[in-house]
């Protein structure tokens, strides 16, 4: 893991996962990209997450995302975020994450 992350620093100048030569290892940089946004930045996750193109690592990051910052995060915010995913399953699955922060540790 820490090999790829050197090897995405490298490739691309920050913030620039577009110049990365593989679908792969853009959906990577972007997932990087992503959850290391802080609790406030709401408005970017939302327009980071649609760019990850596998459906499976979007899915990963969004709910990662909300679950990392769930006691922060606003309702319409969660909201917003889970719905970008594709499957109803994955959306309420995501939802339970936000809702449910008061019952995390």
């Amino acid at each position: 893991m820490i090999a790829w992350l050197l090897a995405c620093i490298a490739a691309a100048p920050p913030g620039d996962c577009s110049a990365l030569s593989t679908d792969t290892e853009r959906d990577r940089c972007r997932y990087e990209q992503l959850m290391a946004l802080p609790a406030d930045q709401v408005d970017a996750a939302a327009t980071l997450a649609p760019t990850i193109e596998d459906p499976i690592m979007q899915g990963a990051a969004v709910v990662g995302w909300v679950q990392k910052h769930a006691r922060s995060l606003s309702p319409e915010g969660g909201e917003r975020l889970c719905g970008i995913l594709q499957k109803d399953s994955e959306r309420t699955a995501c939802a339970r994450r936000f809702s449910a922060a008061h019952l995390q540790r």
